[in-house]
């Protein structure tokens, strides 16, 4: 921090979320306290981004820490506004979402401070030069790997977003001033069919194995059986054996019973070890007297610790069978469930969704296997309570183990989800067994559903996104699918990308101008060889089968570029909203991934080309400007019905 530099730690007014509508004389001075904000304690300050000079946070040992330094004499006044609006946009976020958008919105008004845009919020031409300058900031950033694309976008976004705020009617004029950063997103793979429902055996097994054992009062040992093996609980740290964990030498689990003194003793003899027989007896007394003490109570700190397991796989049970992500699951109210038991319409759980800015979803829970679970969790969930009421579905268990005690508090369902899967590795399933984390459950749910020819809308509807975010982000096929499809299908698409791209470098005066590209014998279609048959005929009328042709090709120019992602928009439109989506997704899925090869082919040419497509694209996709066959084509479907 420069000394000559008149810094100071302004006096600030701190408010929580539920005061953010509440007028405000100076926004500038603003601090918002989150209550459930994971990590961070102090409150935001997020009035210092009205400054154009700002320094660094208090630290935690001040009262007004967390308060960053400013000169005063900096102050904004275009961005005092912008702050008020900038609280306005909060509503309904997570707290933990809030925190994430500050920090990156930190990192992009520095970025604006520090190279003269201090007036950036005032002036559209100055807030698109801005736009522009920090795109080629982020753009360099990544070449130079101090940027993962991810982050780059985000703030990219960031700063689209805060203009939009200032500029809400002339944003899309500002944002064309350069090419949105693709994320460069790692997609989730689903995983194995076969992997989620040996997951699910073994989550239903403990679940049910471990609830029956609890509220049946049944001695040790615990015995909880998945498919052909099984897993045995005594009551010890060493007491778990399984096929792939040796428990303690104390016990006999063939004969489900404290061992004798001699079979402990012949167990160390067996690997070359001597024990003294003093020292074997109080082994074995010290086991035995723990089984008779947890056979004694019913409610002692092992069949406590048991019971909170037991809710744990519960939890990664309705995960799988809802697509709820933990934050989601999370909000389930145990009235809301209560209502599903008792009501032969009620369906589903429902929770409000933050990233769709606090709309309220519903999580279908199937009257089957879904309902029977549920109506046997309430059993263990109504022990493990012994008659205090929690007003959310799974909560929180903390015991102490002392004076052997029960408190209940909010729970963080993805850390248990993870605590969850690390205890059962190596115990009762092998510890080579891929975890089947919160998001591939969710993936495994989609791919199923497309696995069953569901449509897009019933899937998206499914998993509360829309189907768009649905195609983006989840219609991936099951392993199993892809292994059996791969070889065969992907070769055929790769081979017409590839002719399409040798072919393009040979461009003729006899060729005519097509909707999608070029064609060098029209009106004479010849189906392409690498596939027996293709999904759409060539048909020189429609356009559609013009890729699955041989005569057909294109130019890595600006005007074939711009009529391939025209295709693509509006076969993505039909996809979307036809009524009979499910024919649609066969008819022109194919089409769209072909279409996506053809374009990465042409964008692995050079650079430029590179950025041409991906300019292109920005102009289709977010601008909605089409070529005029295909304006003319997608006003055709809007009129009929077919797309909105």
């Amino acid at each position: 921090m420069n000394s000559h530099v008149d810094w100071s730690f302004r006096e600030t007014k701190v408010i929580t979320v539920d005061e953010i509508s509440q007028e405000h004389v100076f926004p500038e001075r603003l601090r918002l306290k989150l209550a459930n904000a994971k990590g961070y304690k102090s409150p935001i300050d997020i009035g210092s981004i009205a400054y154009a000079t700002r320094g660094e946070a208090r630290s935690r040992e001040f009262d007004n820490a967390g308060t960053i330094s400013v000169v005063e004499s900096s102050l904004v006044e275009s961005r005092r506004e912008l702050v008020v609006k900038l609280l306005d946009s909060l509503i309904g976020l997570r707290d933990n979402s809030i925190v994430t958008q500050f920090r990156v919105l930190h990192i992009v008004v520095n970025w604006l401070n520090a190279n003269g845009y201090v007036e950036v919020f005032t002036d559209v031409s100055c807030a698109s030069r801005a736009y522009a300058d920090y795109t080629s900031y982020l753009n360099d950033s990544i070449r130079k790997g101090d940027f993962a694309p991810q982050h780059a976008a985000k703030c990219q976004k960031t700063l689209q977003f805060i203009i939009g705020l200032q500029f809400s009617s002339v944003v899309d004029y500002v944002v064309r001033s350069a090419v949105p950063i693709a994320r460069q997103r790692k997609a989730i793979k689903p995983p194995r069919e076969s992997d989620v429902h040996f997951f699910t055996d073994v989550c239903i097994a403990i679940a049910r194995d471990y609830s029956n054992f609890i509220l049946e009062q049944e001695p040790f040992p615990c015995v909880v059986r998945i498919r052909n093996y099984e897993v045995v609980k005594f009551p010890s740290n060493g007491g778990m054996n399984s096929p792939f964990r040796q428990g303690h030498d104390c016990y006999n689990v063939a004969e489900r019973r404290v061992a004798t003194v001699e079979e402990y003793m012949s167990k160390y003899a067996g690997r070359g070890q001597t024990i003294r027989l003093c020292e074997a007896e109080r082994a074995i007394a010290d086991a035995q007297a723990s089984v008779e003490f947890a056979n004694s109570e019913s409610r002692n700190y092992v069949r406590l610790q048991m019971a909170a397991f037991a809710v744990k796989a519960y939890i990664s049970l309705f995960m799988l069978m809802t697509g709820a992500s933990p934050t989601e699951l999370e909000q389930f109210s145990y009235e809301d469930a209560l209502g599903i038991d008792k009501s032969v319409l009620k369906k589903e759980l429902t929770a409000v969704k933050f990233r769709a800015r606090g709309k309220m979803t519903g999580y279908v829970l199937g009257r089957k296997k879904g309902l029977t679970l549920l109506r046997e969790y309430f059993k263990l969930r109504d022990w493990i309570l012994n008659g205090e009421y929690v007003d959310r579905l799974f909560f929180k268990i903390k015991i102490s183990k002392g004076a052997v005690c029960l408190s209940f508090s909010d729970l963080d369902a993805g850390a248990a989800a993870t605590r969850f899967y690390s205890s059962i590795s190596g115990v009762f399933v092998d510890g080579k067994y891929p975890k089947i984390t919160y998001n591939k459950a969710r993936k495994h749910k989609s791919s199923a559903h497309h696995a069953a020819k569901y449509s897009l809308e019933t899937v998206a509807r499914a998993l509360n996104h829309s189907s768009g975010v649905n195609i983006s982000s989840y219609s991936e096929a099951t392993v199993e699918q892809q292994e059996s499809e791969f070889g065969t299908y992907w070769d055929s698409v790769r081979k017409a990308a590839q002719m399409v791209r040798e072919r393009s470098v040979t461009a003729s005066d006899k060729l005519d101008s097509i909707a999608v590209g070029h064609c060098d014998s029209f009106r004479f279609p010849v189906p392409v060889s690498d596939t027996e048959a293709p999904v759409i005929q060539p048909n020189c009328r429609n356009q559609y089968g013009c890729l699955y042709c041989t005569h057909y090709f294109c130019h890595a120019d600006e005007d074939d570029i711009h009529k391939l992602l025209s295709l693509h928009y509006v076969v993505n439109a039909v996809r979307n909203t036809a009524q009979d989506s499910g024919h649609a997704e066969v008819l022109y899925k194919d089409l769209s991934i072909r279409v996506e090869f053809i374009l990465e082919a042409i964008a692995n040419r050079s650079e430029s080309v590179s950025q041409l497509v991906s300019a292109m694209r920005n102009k289709v996709f977010n601008l909605g400007v089409l070529t005029p066959f295909w304006e003319r084509r997608l006003q055709r479907y809007e009129a009929m019905g077919v797309v909105f």
